[in-house]
C-alpha cells in the first residue's frame, strides 16, 4: 500500500492508503465536493503527481467528466507531466 494526499485545493487534505495511483483517483472523486478548485493527488512529500482540472461549464461531447457537479466538472486525471506548462 502507498500513502497519498488527496488535495482538493480548499484548504482540505485526505490521506489515504491505495495500492496504485488508479485506486487512489477513485477514492478522490468518492470524496470530491463543488468546490470549483481542482483535485491533485500528491505523494507522501506533496509532490503533485496527478490533477483533475475543474471546468465550471457544462461538459462538450469530447470531454471525459468524472463528476458533473454545480454546472461544471472534474475532468479526468492526468499525471503531472501533462500539465508541466502550468
Amino acid at each position: 500500500m502507498t500513502t497519498y494526499k488527496i488535495d482538493y485545493c480548499n484548504g482540505f487534505f485526505l490521506t489515504i492508503e491505495a495500492e496504485d495511483l488508479k485506486e487512489a483517483t477513485k477514492k478522490a472523486v468518492e470524496s470530491a465536493a463543488y468546490t470549483q478548485c481542482d483535485i491533485k493527488i500528491r505523494d507522501e512529500n506533496y509532490n503533485t503527481i496527478a490533477i483533475s482540472k475543474w471546468y465550471g461549464v457544462p461538459p462538450e461531447d469530447w470531454d471525459k467528466p468524472l463528476l458533473e457537479i454545480g454546472g461544471g466538472f472534474y475532468d479526468a486525471f492526468q499525471d503531472t507531466d501533462y500539465f508541466e506548462y502550468i
